[in-house]
C-alpha cells in the first residue's frame, strides 16, 4: 500500500483507496458473472439431489451448451445456432 499524504498536523488528509479501486477498472460485470455463476452452481446441486434421471440428461445438455458459448465470447465468435 503506498504512503497516504499527511496534512500539517500528520494526520491523512483523504485515504488511500485500495489498488484494484485506484486503477479506473470497473469490476462490476466480473462480480455480476461470478454471482451468476454461484446461482448456477446452486441450480445445478438443487437438480442432482431431486431431479429425474431425464431432468439430469436435460441439465447436462443445457450446461453443454452453456459451456461451448462461454468458449465461443472468448473466442469471438458468432453463435452457430
Amino acid at each position: 500500500m503506498h504512503p497516504q499524504p499527511t496534512d500539517p498536523t500528520g494526520q491523512p488528509d483523504r485515504p488511500t483507496p485500495p489498488e484494484w479501486e485506484s486503477v479506473g477498472v470497473d469490476h462490476g460485470p466480473a462480480l455480476a458473472l461470478r454471482e451468476e455463476y454461484g446461482a448456477l452452481k446452486d441450480a445445478v446441486r438443487q437438480v442432482a439431489r431431486v431431479g429425474t434421471p431425464a431432468q439430469h440428461t436435460d441439465a447436462a445438455a443445457a450446461l453443454t451448451t452453456a459451456r461451448k458459448e462461454l468458449y465461443r465470447l472468448l473466442a469471438d465468435d458468432a453463435p452457430t445456432g
